[in-house]
């Protein structure tokens, strides 16, 4: 049996949301879920990894439809498909800039849907098919990593840090753009001031986007390859505000068998 594609469908008016929603099952796909504002879309994007998502232009809250769209493209990767009821040469400028897989304009029918939904799809496995065999397994890990909900950030063997989780990021304010690609040490406010080694593990201070500096204790462990060698280091957050349970290192993430 095919397993049917899942869609996300970001639109803060809800008769909408549910007119499309009876729609897209209507016309054999799963809904993955229903969002009103761009950080939702977000949150959800990065925890439940939908193929597709459908996405209003204008959103209640800080962020519009094509500044959510940026950041979910720029974080997953995740085809996009605006929605709008407006087709002025502005938004059309800003839409197309961030090259969406699809555009509708408001109303729109069941066969345009479907025909822009299809599109997309079938762009994205194509792009999925020409990646290099190791970008599917560090997809893989990403999605493992991310789907587990915990607070860690990976660092590879040069010490640059190569992922940081939603949690991390939500809690203590530390965005991706600034952090992926940095040296380990850029978080740690332990090493601004102390020429001597730091040992983990043990209590260190994070450092925050807004310099703030929050205690936290790290354990480490390993992302092994195909021969059992060392990868990248994972490093799991426990913070003292966050429910012991939460912070329970997940079983099964740290081996070659993803």
């Amino acid at each position: 049996m095919k397993k049917k594609s899942r869609i996300l469908i970001v639109e803060d008016e809800m008769l909408i949301s549910m007119e499309i929603k009876e729609t897209l099952i209507r016309l054999g796909y799963e809904v993955a879920g229903q969002v009103i504002t761009g950080q939702a879309a977000i949150d959800e994007a990065e925890t439940k990894q939908p193929d597709l998502i459908l996405m209003d232009v204008r959103l209640k809250g800080e962020m519009d439809g094509i500044e959510t769209a940026i950041r979910i493209k720029d974080r997953l990767g995740i085809p996009i498909i605006f929605l709008t009821a407006h087709s002025d040469k502005n938004t059309l400028e800003r839409a197309i800039a961030m090259s969406p897989s699809g555009y509708l304009i408001k109303p729109f029918n069941d066969r345009e849907l479907f025909s822009n939904i299809e599109m997309a799809l079938h762009k994205a496995r194509i792009r999925n098919l020409e990646k290099p065999e190791s970008w599917d397994r560090t997809d893989q890990i990403e999605k493992k990593l991310i789907s587990s909900r915990k607070l860690f950030f990976t660092v590879d063997l040069n010490g640059k840090i190569t992922r940081i989780s939603p949690e991390v990021r939500r809690i203590f304010g530390i965005e991706r753009r600034t952090i992926v690609g940095a040296s380990f040490g850029a978080i740690l406010g332990d090493l601004r001031d102390n020429s001597e080694p730091v040992l983990f593990p043990g209590m260190i201070s994070l450092i925050c986007d807004n310099g703030e500096e929050i205690p936290v204790t790290l354990t480490a462990g390993f992302i092994l390859g195909a021969h059992q060698n060392v990868e990248e280091i994972v490093f799991f957050i426990f913070h003292e505000d966050k429910d012991s349970t939460d912070n329970m290192v997940p079983k099964g993430l740290l081996s070659d068998h993803i």
